[in-house]
């Protein structure tokens, strides 16, 4: 009888060291998963905090294909861009630019397109383009990009509807490559490699005081 009541009382006591060191197992996981959390989010703060040393603006052009990397990379360093595209694109992957806009990026205007135009086809052009995004985003585009081969009309279009143009850009797609203040910094989203440089930059730039400024703000593109 007694030998019973020792067994028992033993396999209790086993049962409640195996219950105590789950417990503890799992209080760990969770505290490391909160941890990995913060790390991220502290990250982001660290690159996106106000700083002295100046900021700089960032932009991605899009021309249909995947996103998804350069949103990850721009979600891990809290940056906030302007994605450069047409409203065919946009109209032809809306779960794409509805994603692109949710995580607090902007849709801007690819002015490319309008090579060879004269004033008033440029001037009808991006009316049909700021209609076609404010029927995917609710808004009209606030930014244009204006580089070759662009008419020459594009930006007086542009002025015309009251959106402000983007004319230089410093293309990220090496290591080593820098970010000064006022850049408008191109996040190159063609391979794992550009994508890689461009967080080292904005690492770097972060070292050095610099922040990126937040589309719409008046510091943006400036």
């Amino acid at each position: 009888m007694n030998d019973t009541v020792s067994g028992r009382e033993k396999h209790r006591t086993f049962s409640y060291i195996t219950l105590s060191v789950l417990v503890v197992l799992f209080i760990i996981a969770v505290v490391a998963a909160t941890g990995a959390d913060v790390d991220a989010r502290q990250t982001g703060a660290q690159v996106s905090a106000g700083v002295s040393g100046g900021s700089y603006s960032v932009i991605c052009v899009w021309r249909g294909e995947s996103m998804e990397n350069a949103l990850s990379v721009l979600e891990k360093l809290g940056v906030k861009a302007v994605f450069f595209t047409t409203s065919e694109t946009a109209a032809a992957d809306v779960d794409s630019a509805k994603s692109i806009t949710a995580g607090g990026h902007y849709l801007g205007v690819d002015c490319a397109a309008t090579e060879g135009m004269n004033g008033g086809s440029s001037l009808l052009w991006l009316a049909k383009q700021n209609d076609g995004f404010c029927s995917i985003t609710g808004r009209r585009p606030k930014y244009c990009l204006i580089r070759e081969p662009a008419c020459l009309y594009a930006s007086d279009a542009a002025a015309a509807y009251g959106q402000r143009c983007v004319r230089e850009i410093k293309a990220i797609v090496n290591d080593g490559e820098e970010i000064e203040s006022g850049d408008v910094v191109l996040c190159v989203a063609e391979s794992e490699d550009t994508l890689k440089a461009f967080e080292t930059a904005v690492f770097a730039a972060a070292a050095r005081g610099l922040a990126p400024a937040s589309p719409g703000s008046s510091a943006w593109g400036k």
